[in-house]
């Protein structure tokens, strides 16, 4: 008998995947299926079919793709360039996370829009703006660490990994400004927050690199 080779199985074929018609996604928004929008997240933020997550294929795709999707539940891919499909499905595929069933781009925005009308967006909050009081509770989604290296003085910490459950007893219409180191992850927790039902979300443009820029306040250990 020939020995087994070690390592990992071999991974699922890379076949291509269905295109998604509008019922097929407006099943998938309203049953198991989680739907994962991994254009930027300035393309995201400018237009998006409501109730999707936003995760932007990049260095930190993979790393945020397993700390924040099911394992267990089919996920559905969108974008407008095929290539960008390709290349987050094999992210997904790295990680173990090899349920994709079907992907959409464009034509599937234009056709909810129609049947639904205006897509959803998500306000980029200037940090000057939040410093004048925009009356929002401010949410910093980074790693602990991070937080204790010093933060805006009205902030809480809501790491972005554990957000969903952390913000599970707010009230969907709390007005909430999120912000991270740069912009990036609270662009994802926007969407996550947004997907989840809150409805008065903004995005800290900058994040607190943009709010230190401007001479503002940071809260530090002492």
């Amino acid at each position: 008998m020939t020995p087994q080779a070690d390592g990992p199985p071999p991974a699922p074929s890379q076949t291509d995947v269905p295109e998604l018609s509008l019922p097929a996604l407006e099943r998938a928004l309203s049953g198991d299926a989680v739907v994962v929008d991994v254009r930027s997240t300035a393309d995201f933020a400018a237009g998006h079919i409501p109730g999707v997550l936003n995760l932007p294929v990049g260095s930190s795709f993979a790393t945020w793709a397993g700390s924040l999707l099911p394992y267990d539940r089919d996920i559905v891919l969108l974008a407008d360039d095929p290539r960008r499909i390709a290349k987050a499905r094999r992210g997904l595929l790295l990680i173990g996370l090899d349920r994709v069933v079907a992907a959409g781009g464009q034509a599937l925005r234009e056709a909810w829009s129609t049947k639904h009308g205006a897509l959803q967006s998500v306000s980029q909050l200037d940090v000057k703006q939040l410093a004048k009081s925009s009356g929002r509770r401010v949410l910093d989604v980074r790693r602990a660490t991070e937080w204790r290296e010093g933060h805006m003085p009205d902030a809480e910490h809501f790491y972005l990994g554990d957000l969903a459950a952390l913000s599970r007893d707010l009230p969907r219409d709390t007005p909430i400004a999120v912000h991270c180191q740069g912009g990036t992850r609270s662009a994802i927790a926007a969407s996550l927050l947004q997907a989840e039902g809150f409805t008065n979300v903004a995005n800290v443009a900058g994040g607190i690199q943009a709010w230190t820029a401007a001479g503002l306040p940071v809260k530090r250990p002492k």
